[in-house]
């Protein structure tokens, strides 16, 4: 610990970041920024520094790339708020769309009349502070919305078994029965992603519909192998073979009127699941990054006595990444702005 925190402070130097500077409150944060922002030179790397050689230590690293790194214009950080929307947005489309969620936020609906879970599980609030009676007003709000989502699911499943009953040969029929059902979906798609849900509950439906594609995948590769078996099996092995054949038939159908989707659906919406998030790490890790002159430069300034610089960066960069995943680039403020207030409030 004390060999690490000699290179923070040999890094700070570098940097011109003092770690027994001291504490001013009397500042203003929307003073901070405008501070920093002229005053950003101060954490330029010397050039000397700059040809020091090759270490793989992180620490040092991470300075590195702090004193390298420059902030953003407001458009710049617009572009890149933009590609994390869109990746959250990918994700959050397959989530809405699926009818298996669509069941999971029935019983959710059950859970919460019963009072066997809490609607601050399920949604995100904007107020800091949660009273009786505003939890009271979220939860009706919450279960208004979900009646809505019932309703439309059991429209949906309707149109989609008149669909089904279309004779493939009367195409004009078929087209005009996929459209109704395709509004269907979609309106109930837009009411499943106005209930803002927690990132815990996100993940939890994610989660359901991937254990479906995995089991889809392994069943799949099961009826393969059975179906070899057999034809190459005689008699009773043979028997013994298109026995276990019907039952992971059955199983692998048992999925798609679970999920109602088809299991290859099911893969392509997991793989648009994949690319949604990594789009959106990308672009988080870029908003991140470009702010971490930032972060050093608050804590030049606002770091407290006796703080070593190994917390002092681990608390910034908490209220950093907390600023990244709040932040919407819709209201006026730059995300400079937002994220010096958070990381402030990280550091004291």
């Amino acid at each position: 610990m004390l060999e690490l925190e000699d290179k923070l402070e040999e890094g700070s130097r570098l940097l011109g970041v003092d770690e027994h500077e001291e504490l001013h409150y009397d500042r203003a944060p929307g003073l901070v920024e405008a501070e920093h922002a002229e005053h950003d030179e101060d954490l330029e790397v010397p050039a000397a520094a700059a040809r020091t050689e090759f270490t793989e230590d992180p620490v040092r690293v991470y300075l590195r790339e702090a004193g390298a790194a420059r902030l953003l214009t407001r458009e710049k950080e617009v572009v890149i708020a933009k590609r994390i929307e869109r990746g959250q947005g990918r994700v959050l489309k397959v989530v809405s769309r699926s009818p298996l969620v669509w069941n999971e936020l029935l019983a959710a609906a059950e859970d919460l009349r019963g009072h066997r879970r809490s609607v601050r599980d399920l949604v995100q609030f904007d107020e800091e502070e949660i009273t009786e009676k505003k939890l009271e007003k979220k939860t009706q709000q919450t279960l208004r919305i979900l009646d809505r989502i019932a309703e439309h699911r059991t429209a949906a499943h309707k149109l989609a078994g008149q669909f089904s009953r279309v004779p493939k040969s009367n195409s004009a029929r078929r087209r005009a029965a996929r459209s109704r059902l395709a509004r269907q979906v979609v309106e109930t798609s837009r009411l499943v992603r106005s209930l803002d849900f927690t990132s815990t509950e996100q993940a939890r439906l994610l989660s359901l519909i991937a254990q479906a594609g995995g089991q889809a995948t392994r069943l799949e590769q099961e009826i393969k192998q059975i179906e070899r078996r057999v034809r190459q099996s005689k008699g009773e092995h043979a028997t013994e073979a298109r026995r276990e054949l019907r039952t992971r038939r059955e199983e692998y159908k048992e999925i798609e009127d679970r999920t109602g989707t088809t299991p290859a659906q099911l893969h392509r919406a997991l793989a648009r699941v994949k690319l949604g998030e990594a789009q959106a790490l990308q672009a988080k890790k870029e908003l991140t990054q470009a702010n971490l002159r930032l972060l050093l430069s608050i804590a030049k300034t606002y770091s407290p006595r006796a703080l070593p610089l190994l917390a002092l960066i681990h608390e910034g960069n908490i209220g950093l990444m907390l600023s990244v995943s709040k932040f919407s680039w819709r209201r006026a403020y730059k995300f400079s702005t937002y994220a010096t207030w958070l990381i402030l409030h990280a550091l004291t």
